[in-house]
């Protein structure tokens, strides 16, 4: 019998010591994971809040940006049209203008009418490089697109100063109205 209690007693304090070792701390471990979990879903949903301020302030950015380059746009559109509306005008008014008649002297003569050479800057090279152009008299020089003629003069190698070449219908202009006197001026003014 001494057996039996000692064995009762023995049953008892392990299954004491059992449930203090693994059914009591079950709740605490339990508690623990809860809480690591809880921890992690906070961390893990804060960081995807983060992420989403980040890209919300992107999205905005973004926003801003196009329309900046929106409002760039349609400025750039209008100078775009305005320039155009300017071009459309000059070459209106281009058109418009008359055509400087062929000035005679007293004798009957055609004062330096043909005679490109007049003009500062044309020598016989550059004389024969705009008849090539299609530029054979005073009045057609003056009807000239000048910058179109600048271009193909460059295309085809000839050396001039296209600053003096800026200068070619004004002085054409005085030779055909027979204003020697002016084309002087001028051509020592562009000398100087």
């Amino acid at each position: 019998m001494k057996l039996f209690i000692f064995g009762v007693i023995t049953a008892w304090i392990l299954e004491f010591l059992f449930y203090i070792l693994f059914i009591k701390k079950k709740p605490q471990q339990m508690n623990n994971v809860d809480t690591t979990i809880q921890s992690r879903t906070s961390v893990d949903v804060s960081a995807l809040n983060n992420r989403v301020e980040v890209l919300e302030k992107t999205i905005a950015t973004c926003k801003e940006e196009q329309a900046i380059s929106q409002a760039k746009l349609a400025e750039l559109e209008a100078e775009l049209a305005s320039k155009t509306l300017a071009l459309q005008d000059a070459l209106k008014q281009q058109e418009e203008a008359p055509v400087v008649k062929n000035m005679t002297n007293e004798s009957g003569e055609n004062n330096h009418i043909d005679d490109l050479t007049v003009i500062s800057g044309i020598g016989p090279k550059l004389h024969e490089a705009l008849n090539e152009c299609g530029i054979h008299d005073l009045n057609q020089l003056i009807a000239a697109d000048i910058d179109k003629l600048i271009r193909q003069l460059k295309e085809k190698g000839i050396r001039f100063s296209p600053a003096n070449a800026q200068t070619w219908i004004q002085q054409a202009t005085l030779a055909v109205q027979d204003d020697m006197t002016g084309l002087k001026e001028l051509q020592e003014k562009l000398r100087s």
